[in-house]
C-alpha cells in the first residue's frame, strides 16, 4: 500500500460530484483581465474536476487554488493542508477560492454556484488577504519546478494522444499529483503513459505513432500496458537547440518533442505514482 499524500483527496463514494461546482471558477478566472493569458496545468478532457484544486501561472507566478463551499453543502475533494503541501511542491502561491451556491434572478432558471470575493476571486490561503494575479508579476526569470516540468510534460503528452484520436481515460484514484495519463485506443483495454522530462539531449521519434511498441505486438500482449515517454523541449528563439528540463523558465512557450517511447519494467524506479 502506497503511502498516503496530503495533496490527495479522500473522495466521498457517496456524492455525486456537481461539475458546475468546478467549471463556473474555472469560468470566473478566464473572464479576468489577463485571462486569456493564463497556462492551464491540466488537458481539456481530462482536468482535474476529480479534485477542488486547480492551478495556473500568468507570466513568472503560479497559483495554486482550492475552490471552498462557503456553505459546506459541497463534499470537499481537497483539504488545506494538501493545497499547501501542492503550492510548496509547485513553488506557487496558495489561494483559496469561497464559492457559494445562490439562487438565480432569471425567472425559471436553476440556482448556480458564484464567486463571493470581488476581482478574480481569490484569497491567500495563509493571510486570508485579496490576490490579484496580475499585482505579482515582476520580470524575474523563475526556473520551472521538477512539478511543473512534470505537468508541462504530461500536458505535451496528452494532447499528443488526443490528436491521435485515442480517448483519455480520468484515473481511479484522483489525485493533483498525477503522473500516469490513462487512455483508450480503438477497442482496447485501457492503457497508460508516463511522461518523463528528458534532462539530457537525444534524437527526436520521426512521428509519435512509429515507435514498434505502440504499432505491433498482439491485442493479448497489449492489455494493461504501461509506457514511459521521454520529452525534451526546444530552445523557442532557436528550434534546433534542445533544452534539458532543468533550463526551462516561466512564461516561455516550449516546442516539445517525444525522444523514446518504451515499455514500462517492474525495474523501473520512475513510474505513475512516484
Amino acid at each position: 500500500m502506497l503511502p498516503s499524500s496530503p495533496i490527495d483527496p479522500v473522495p466521498d463514494q457517496n456524492n455525486v460530484r456537481d461539475e458546475t461546482f468546478f467549471l463556473s471558477a474555472l469560468q470566473h478566472i478566464r473572464k479576468q483581465p489577463l485571462g486569456r493569458a493564463l497556462h492551464w496545468y491540466g488537458w481539456p478532457s481530462c482536468p482535474l474536476t476529480e479534485t477542488d484544486y486547480f492551478i495556473f501561472s500568468l507570466s513568472n507566478q503560479l497559483f495554486v487554488v482550492l475552490l471552498v463551499d462557503v456553505d459546506g453543502v459541497m463534499s470537499m475533494n481537497g483539504n488545506h493542508e494538501g493545497l499547501l503541501a501542492l503550492a510548496e511542491k509547485a513553488n506557487g502561491i496558495a489561494c483559496l477560492m469561497p464559492m457559494q451556491k445562490k439562487a438565480s434572478t432569471v425567472k425559471g432558471a436553476k440556482a448556480g454556484w458564484q464567486v463571493i470575493e470581488a476581482g478574480w476571486g481569490l484569497m491567500d490561503a495563509m493571510t486570508v488577504a485579496p490576490v490579484n494575479p496580475p499585482d505579482l508579476v515582476s520580470t524575474d526569470a523563475v526556473a520551472m519546478t521538477p512539478w511543473e516540468v512534470q505537468a508541462y510534460s504530461s500536458q505535451f503528452l496528452a494532447q499528443q494522444l488526443e490528436g491521435l484520436g485515442y480517448e483519455l481515460l480520468p484515473e481511479a484514484t484522483p489525485s493533483a499529483n498525477r503522473r500516469a495519463i490513462w487512455f483508450r485506443r480503438e477497442s482496447y483495454e485501457p492503457e497508460w503513459v508516463v511522461a518523463r522530462p528528458q534532462y539530457g539531449f537525444a534524437k527526436s521519434l520521426l512521428n509519435f505513432v512509429s515507435a514498434k511498441l505502440w504499432s505491433v505486438a498482439s491485442y493479448e500482449s497489449r492489455l494493461k500496458r504501461g509506457y514511459i515517454a521521454d520529452v525534451t523541449f526546444k530552445d523557442p528563439r532557436n528550434e534546433k537547440k534542445q533544452l534539458p528540463g532543468r533550463q526551462l523558465v516561466r512564461g516561455q512557450s516550449y516546442k516539445a518533442i517525444i525522444t523514446s517511447i518504451r515499455r514500462f519494467a517492474a525495474s523501473d524506479t520512475f513510474g505513475p505514482f512516484n
